[in-house]
């Protein structure tokens, strides 16, 4: 597509996935994290984005409503939101029990399953257009729950990630170790 895209990576940190970004054609990308000091960083309620990302974001949110009021003010009408965050549902943490890295306490305040996710993005004013998988979240979730247990698990869990990684090809992104969703802002 010849559209330009103004993308906002909100939760950035220092900015390097916005700096790949701005990498590709027809895309103006920038970067928010109210928690990185970066000079780089924008003050992301002066513009308008087409696209904002939240890459495991919402999880870490002290104040959803304030996150999703920041949000409101930032993507134009019919603007496209990325969410992505650890499944709560995800097959591994039903593996690795008390040991699942994606708890991450205390820094994740929030947990979600596809069910609470989609009901708060509903309550926002989004509409789900795409879930995806991130097949690559189950290795990295899978190899740190099992660091958690010993060395030898880690090996383990890799034979455990691939066994994750079929059956989520097989069942959906449902169960994936993260949730991917695609959504519009509707208005």
């Amino acid at each position: 597509t010849n559209e330009k895209i103004t993308h906002l990576d909100y939760g950035g940190g220092d900015g390097k996935f916005s700096t790949y970004v701005n990498t590709k054609k027809n895309i103006t990308s920038s970067f928010f994290d109210p928690y990185y000091n970066n000079i780089l960083s924008v003050d992301f309620k002066k513009n308008e984005y087409n696209i904002i990302t939240l890459w495991h974001v919402l999880e870490h949110a002290y104040d959803l409503d304030i996150l999703f009021e920041n949000i409101e003010k930032s993507l134009e009408n019919r603007g496209k939101l990325v969410v992505a965050v650890p499944n709560f549902d995800s097959l591994e943490r039903n593996i690795y029990k008390e040991n699942w890295a994606a708890y991450d306490l205390p820094r994740h305040l929030y947990h979600f399953n596809n069910i609470s996710l989609e009901k708060l993005l509903r309550s926002k004013g989004y509409k789900i257009i795409d879930k995806k998988r991130m097949l690559f979240d189950t290795f990295y979730i899978s190899i740190l729950s099992g660091m958690k247990i010993s060395n030898i698990s880690v090996i383990k869990s890799l034979f455990v990630a691939l066994f994750i990684v079929f059956k989520v090809i097989i069942k959906g992104p449902e169960l994936s170790s993260s949730l991917l969703y695609v959504c519009e802002k509707e208005k």
